[in-house]
């Protein structure tokens, strides 16, 4: 599915609670765009304070993709994309994860040791 908008909830100590959300150049399904746009949100609102809850979403979803007139189509990341879903689909969600996260699940494990 692709997502056309990212929104951002915050959630501070005393229970205020801010949503802010950003709509996409084109709807996507790339993790990393929705991360990065997250992170974008974040930092424009985040005011230095203790946060008790931080949430992501999407919204206006769709499955067609509409192609681009001014950009030619991107064939490797597409194959990526497809492969990736490909290999979740066999062997879990958890199959695939970026390099940068690595160190988060070693922790993790280490935790429940």
């Amino acid at each position: 599915m692709l997502s056309a908008t990212v929104k951002l909830k915050l959630r501070w100590a005393d229970f205020t609670t801010l949503t802010r959300q950003m709509t996409l150049p084109q709807p996507s399904d790339d993790a990393a765009q929705i991360h990065a746009t997250a992170c974008i949100l974040l930092e424009r609102a985040w005011q230095q304070q203790a946060v008790r809850l931080i949430g992501v979403g999407v919204s206006g979803l769709s499955e067609a993709r509409q192609l681009s007139l001014w950009e030619p189509p991107n064939a490797r990341a597409e194959n990526l994309y497809t492969a990736v879903k490909e290999v979740r689909k066999r062997y879990g969600e958890s199959a695939l994860r970026r390099a940068s996260d690595l160190d988060d699940h070693a922790a993790a494990i280490d935790e429940k040791s």
